[in-house]
């Protein structure tokens, strides 16, 4: 064979090559439709098939019938595929409002109308502020004229009013040569809330006397409230004296008087939501959300003992204000208060929160401040203005730990409270000294220079604390996590030692 016939062969090649394109093209523009991996390996045979023509200048017809039935071949199969927006319907379910961090069930009605069988993968339209399990329903067959129901669990972690448009469908091919990516319009309104299971559970546990399940303990008042509220089941911690002996005799079980405590008091929250409150934890949430949880469930506790609630949510400006009321209207104004507010990466100005405070709220009050402050200059500006309002308020300023600064101490403190419970040493400076060894050599593995970074930040934590303390002040140093019970505790406490 001679350079011209190679040359020649090799024009008749390329005349060849828009005809297998014809289908890719046709399909990717008009139909979204694209080939797969197996298509590709496909495209093998022609280009083994063409290679013949170097080696007989006649082979040309034949290879160029195997390239048409080829191409019939893909477009046959690229048919199968439903080309119509209208083959197949989704319609998606879903409660309007839920609760963040918890898990709620969405379900996809799927429904194919066309005559012949689907396969196709669903996958449903969130965004990163979402975990969804399963993430996508893979190759679902569904059959002609027939509906299928598909429910998956979503679990939201910011809050706010959040919109569902579409939902993605993929669907494959018979002989699985293509795939086709369709948007099907599906609009569902999402309004993510605090949680508000979390009430319900109270609810439940309060009435069955089993709060301790909460971490919720039962305080013990000083001094007597008169009001009688109810009878209920005796308690480890119940006064002798409160015990009704006429109800146990009937009931054969120790019961108790329970009397109501002080009511029409107030409790205003001032929660933080600048760029501090944006650290997240390892359950995906921020400090805020973590924030208005507790606040909501104590404000839920507050409403029932018959208090007044109100709230104060600043960054560098007033963000919202909730006046203080009591009944059970105000639960739903402090709900709709916060679904909609997120941390801002802005220095907070706690001068001007305080000062609104002392111009719209001056009745005397328990004041619970939540922040997150590791600098030294906003520790000092909070802590000069809750001390500013001992006498006048009852100031409880509840401060979370940020996980990321207390975990280069923990191997200290572990090393420390094992020393601490081994009875077996008794002299102090050795067991120091056992002390400080362990702990360099638990912390010489996680940066020996972290670790005494944090522990710098903490002792000047602590010292406010104490100074705070000692002014007058309430104080709770917590986990975000752990921040529910603790207040609840405090506040019972609060109210049983009429501290206000």
């Amino acid at each position: 064979m001679t350079g011209m016939d190679i040359l020649f062969f090799d024009r008749r090649i390329l005349l060849l090559l828009p005809v297998l394109l014809i289908p890719f093209l046709t399909a990717a523009l008009g139909f979204r439709a694209f080939p797969t991996r197996r298509l590709v390996l496909f495209l093998l045979i022609p280009a083994v098939m063409s290679s013949l023509l170097f080696l007989s200048g006649r082979s040309w017809i034949a290879v160029a019938a195997a390239d048409l039935v080829i191409v019939i071949f893909f477009v046959h199969d690229l048919l199968t595929l439903p080309l119509h927006r209208s083959a197949v319907a989704v319609e998606r379910r879903t409660a309007r409002i839920v609760s963040i961090a918890k898990r709620h069930p969405i379900t996809l009605r799927v429904e194919n109308r066309s005559n012949r069988p689907v396969t196709l993968t669903i996958r449903d339209d969130l965004d990163e502020g979402f975990e969804a399990e399963p993430e996508e329903f893979a190759e679902r067959t569904i059959p002609p004229r027939h509906a299928e129901l598909l429910e998956y669990q979503v679990r939201p972690l910011r809050r706010g009013n959040i919109r569902l448009h579409c939902v993605f469908l993929r669907f494959e091919s018979v002989f699985g040569l293509w795939r086709r990516y369709v948007r099907i319009p599906c609009e569902s309104d999402l309004h993510v809330y605090p949680d508000m299971q979390q009430l319900d559970q109270y609810e439940i546990l309060a009435r069955s006397d089993r709060l301790a399940q909460l971490g919720v303990r039962s305080v013990r008042r000083i001094g007597q409230d008169n009001d009688f509220e109810r009878l209920r089941d005796y308690m480890i911690d119940d006064n002798f004296k409160q015990i009704d002996w006429r109800a146990t005799a009937k009931r054969n079980k120790l019961t108790v008087k329970d009397f109501q405590a002080t009511r029409n008091q107030r409790l205003i929250f001032m929660i933080d939501c600048g760029r501090m409150m944006m650290n997240r934890t390892g359950e995906g949430m921020s400090l805020l959300d973590h924030s208005f949880n507790a606040m909501l469930m104590l404000a839920y506790v507050a409403l029932r003992q018959g208090d007044a609630v109100g709230m104060i949510c600043f960054s560098n400006r007033l963000i919202r204000y909730v006046a203080p009321q009591s009944g059970r209207f105000q639960m739903n104004r402090l709900l709709h208060g916060v679904h909609d507010i997120f941390p801002e990466s802005v220095e907070t100005r706690f001068d001007d929160a305080f000062y609104y405070l002392g111009a719209h709220c001056r009745k005397r009050s328990l004041v619970a401040l939540i922040s997150n402050v590791n600098d030294p200059v906003n520790t000092e500006r909070i802590r000069r203005h809750l001390t500013r309002l001992v006498g006048k308020h009852l100031p409880m300023g509840v401060f979370l730990r940020d996980s990321a600064l207390f975990r280069p101490m923990r191997p200290f403190e572990e090393s420390l409270r094992e020393l601490r419970e081994d009875t077996r040493i008794e002299d102090r400076s050795i067991k120091m000294a056992l002390v400080t060894g362990k702990a360099d050599r638990a912390v010489a593995d996680r940066e020996m220079w972290k670790a005494a970074a944090a522990a710098e930040i903490i002792n000047t934590r602590h010292k406010t604390l104490a100074d705070l303390g000692a002014a007058g002040t309430i104080t709770l140093d917590l986990f975000p996590e752990e921040l529910t019970a603790p207040m609840i505790n405090k506040y019972l406490e609060i109210k049983a030692r009429h501290l206000l």
